[in-house]
Formats: C-alpha cells, structure tokens, sequence
C-alpha cells in the first residue's frame, strides 16, 4: 500500500575532496595519469562531501543531500523537510505517518535529545505522525539504505578522483540499477555546527508513544 511512506536514512561514508589517493586504480581521460598525494589525510584536501542519504523503500528511490560542514540533527532532519517538500508530500498526499529506519547511533542516534526536538518541530510542521525505528547497535548492515542505495552509490563514484562538490553530485545522480534505482542530488551549503545543546527537557516526552518492547529504539512521535 502506497498510502504511507517508509523510508530508509544514514549518512555515507565522508568524501575528503581534492587531488587524493583513493587507494584503487583510477579512470582518466586519455589514459594520462593524474597526479595526486599518496595519502588521503584531510589537511591536504579542498574540502569534504557529506551525504546524507534517503531511500524510498516503496519507490526504490534514493535522495542525497551533500553537506560540506558537519553531520548533525540538523543536517539530517533538514534532508528530510526537503526530501519530503520536493517529493514526499506529493507522492504520498494521503498519509498520515511516515516510517522512518535509522541506526542507533551518530547524528540521529536513539540517545540524541536534539534530535527528537527537531522531528517533534517537523512532525508539527507537517501534520503527520513520525514511526522512528532505531536498529540495535551493530546491525546497521540491515538498514536497507545500505544495500539499496550506498552500494550503488558507491559503485558509481569508485575510480575515480573526487575534486569538488558539483562533480561528486553529476557523478552521484548518475547511479542506477536494472531493478528501476533512481537517485536525486543535491548541494546543500548550510552550515551546521557541533556541539550545539542538547538536553532532554526540550523533548515534549507527552508527544512521544514508545513502544512497550522497545521503548528506546521504537517510538512514534505525534504532531
């Protein structure tokens, strides 16, 4: 049933951009060897990529947002109010909740007060109840982002050398399987710092239904 959405969410392994060893043969037009340093440690890049990725798991869609400055709750929670102003809302016009899966851990990890908050804010934004399942630490593997997007993701972008965040999106929204994988990118240039507060206070616990098995890893989050 379509009515619904159930979506799959992480972020990729970080890009260090610029002239870097990948540790793999490289692709270059004409054959002509490039020249890159032999290591890939940030202080010698130009800058990073971070993806942020959603996958539509009815759809078999996958969407990107390449940050540049840190992952955190906002980066990943503002993927989602974009993911969903682009595209879900118009894919989904009848639903009343969205299914969200995610690791237990990093920016939208299950001990992250801030970033309950900011769901609690998008899911009153919207209008629409938020079902967040937590996989148990250790089983990120099962995320079907993982396999469904990541891998192919990664496919695309191997062999070749990272030089900025435009070429890394070109590259990226080429990715596509036989089983119909469709990828849209994009740059988002928000800066988002670290170490901002975090506190459980600010989480509206009266607008959160835990589940009673898992109450830490499974929760719906009411508008």
């Amino acid at each position: 049933m379509k009515q619904n959405p159930i979506i799959s969410i992480d972020t990729k392994k970080k890009e260090v951009l610029g002239a870097l060893t990948r540790n793999e043969l490289i692709l270059t037009e004409g054959r002509k060897a490039v020249e890159v340093f032999d290591h890939d440690y940030p202080y010698l890049g130009v800058g990073k990529a971070i993806p942020h990725g959603i996958y539509d798991v009815k759809l078999n869609e996958g969407y990107l947002s390449l940050g540049n400055s840190h992952e955190t709750a906002g980066l990943v929670v503002d993927n989602l109010e974009w993911w969903w102003e682009s595209v879900g809302k118009f894919e989904y016009p009848k639903a009343a909740r969205i299914l969200i899966l995610c690791d237990s851990g990093g920016a939208n990890g299950h001990r992250h007060h801030l970033f309950k908050k900011l769901l609690q804010g998008w899911a009153q934004k919207i209008g629409k109840r938020l079902v967040i399942c937590h996989y148990p630490p250790y089983c990120s593997k099962y995320n079907p982002i993982e396999r469904k997007l990541f891998a192919q993701v990664h496919r695309t972008i191997k062999e070749t050398i990272l030089t900025d965040l435009k070429q890394v999106k070109k590259l990226m929204e080429k990715t596509a399987t036989k089983t119909g994988l469709r990828v849209e990118v994009r740059i988002n240039e928000k800066f988002y710092p670290l170490k901002q507060p975090s506190l459980a206070e600010e989480v509206d616990e009266k607008r959160i239904l835990r589940h009673p098995a898992l109450p830490k890893l499974s929760y719906t989050i009411l508008p």
